[in-house]
């Protein structure tokens, strides 16, 4: 179960999200610039909302009411950034572990990550100013694999790979969250993604839901539409 209600002012708009869904796979469509990085980044905890609660599973990471907030690193969440954000000095290898006790990842699973997205050992010795768009997202994708044990925040993680590296990276994506009970919040653009990956979404505009239905029909929308529930 992934539960969020944040405020966060942003320059344009204001972000205002209230969501609750108990489904393992939630994609996220909008625009460009409709707060969906955003909101991947407040519920990571690389941004904190002026107003917020946010709660994964059964345990709650942010409260600002309380002024409770777990730290980044302790909320078990993997994040594929869509610009990779990759560490120049540390090889794709060392990238991929960066933060994982390793003895914490079993060797079988580590090594589904790394065939599933066709990381070979030459490749994992490279640094990222060697590698291609696509390689880069798919250490970004290992990394974030690798290190959620309760959430994976993924960030348009497929807009550089090859078609055919597509479905086979969903299927590890889906099988991944169902095996270690997960969930997974995807903003992906593909229409045919999504429906591959799961048959409930959420849509964002300005910084604020809407019915799918409704963004799907681009009509004059409201900023926001607090009370969306998913699941």
């Amino acid at each position: 179960m992934l539960e969020v209600k944040i405020k966060k002012r942003l320059d344009e708009f204001n972000l205002e999200v209230d969501f609750l869904s108990d489904e393992k796979l939630i994609a996220i469509r909008g625009p460009s610039g409709a707060g969906k990085t955003t909101l991947l980044r407040c519920i990571s905890g690389i941004e904190t909302p002026e107003v917020g609660y946010i709660k994964i599973g059964s345990q709650v990471i942010l409260d600002t009411n309380k002024k409770f907030q777990i730290p980044t690193s302790k909320r078990g969440v993997g994040f594929a950034f869509q610009d990779y954000l990759l560490f120049p000095h540390l090889n794709a290898y060392e990238n991929i572990l960066y933060g994982k006790n390793r003895k914490g990842l079993h060797q079988e699973h580590f090594t589904r990550i790394l065939s599933s997205l066709s990381l070979s050992d030459s490749l994992l010795q490279r640094y990222p100013l060697q590698l291609s768009g696509g390689e880069k997202q798919r250490v970004s994708l290992a990394r974030a694999l690798a290190n959620g044990k309760k959430l994976l925040l993924l960030d348009e993680p497929f807009n550089a790979l090859e078609q055919k590296m597509r479905y086979p990276l969903m299927d590890l994506i889906k099988w991944w969250v169902d095996k270690f009970s997960l969930t997974a919040l995807i903003v992906a653009h593909d229409e045919k993604d999504i429906n591959y990956l799961t048959s409930r979404y959420i849509c964002m505009i300005k910084g604020g839901l809407v019915s799918p239905n409704a963004y799907e029909n681009q009509q004059e929308l409201q900023s926001n539409l607090v009370g969306w529930h998913l699941g």
